[in-house]
């Protein structure tokens, strides 16, 4: 049995958790997480 699908609201915040198996680190560099901000449309 698969998860339920997610409700997504427009205009609202969310709160995501990116981690790698066993909590290690998914992002090579600074630069890499940026690439990953931006593909969700935000540039901090």
């Amino acid at each position: 049995m698969g998860n339920k699908e997610r409700v997504w609201y427009p205009n609202t915040t969310h709160h995501i958790t990116v981690r790698g198996n066993r909590r290690n680190d998914i992002f090579r560099d600074e630069e890499d997480f940026e690439i990953h901000l931006t593909q969700f449309g935000r540039k901090y």
